[in-house]
């Protein structure tokens, strides 16, 4: 069955991401690999699928990977520096750049002096979280989904959610035309606001 794939790893895994099409994984070496349909370049500069767990080497990433998010057809990758780095479909602008299929990995630079330390992707839209507790979201602006409004049918290069600012934001969901974001922090038997 070419939806069932089976695989032995010699090590812990530590996280598992899946998008529409495909998925990765990265173990406990920090080694990171793909699986699925790479039209776009969602899994690297490899064939246009990979039909078992390959492991995927990105020579452009100079630190150790903290988080790796999948979108529909994209992927963001987090590492333990702050760096955010992003490939795979760019239509929506939900990568970084201007080229629409970016297989391999090219640095979100941002104008900015804090820190990212977390991100989520949506099927065609992504958020951020910086160490001071700003979110900023970009790609799809369809739906109200990037919190705030936009003029634009994209928002290609993150954007602070002012909304958020002081807010404690605690968790984030991104889904196909929606994103979920709870705010505030639990105090023993009750959430402050």
């Amino acid at each position: 069955d070419e939806y069932v794939h089976f695989a032995v790893f010699n090590t812990q895994i530590n996280s598992i991401c899946l998008g529409a099409n495909h998925c990765i994984i990265i173990d406990s070496n920090n080694d990171i690999y793909g699986l699925g349909d790479n039209t776009y370049g969602e899994l690297g500069p490899y064939k246009l699928s990979l039909t078992s767990f390959t492991k995927i080497q990105f020579d452009n990433l100079k630190a150790p990977i903290a988080k790796i998010s999948c979108g529909a057809r994209h992927t963001l990758i987090l590492l333990d520096n702050g760096e955010l780095y992003c490939l795979g479909d760019n239509s929506e602008g939900q990568c970084y750049g201007f080229s629409t299929r970016i297989s391999t990995p090219i640095k979100v630079n941002l104008d900015i002096k804090e820190k990212i330390v977390d991100c989520y992707c949506g099927y065609t839209h992504n958020m951020l979280v910086l160490d001071n507790g700003d979110v900023m979201s970009w790609g799809d602006a369809s739906s109200g989904k990037l919190g705030y409004d936009e003029e634009h049918f994209t928002q290609t290069t993150p954007k602070v959610i002012l909304n958020l600012k002081e807010k404690c934001v605690n968790k984030i969901g991104l889904g196909f035309q929606m994103s979920v974001i709870t705010t505030g922090r639990y105090n023993g038997s009750v959430m402050d606001k």
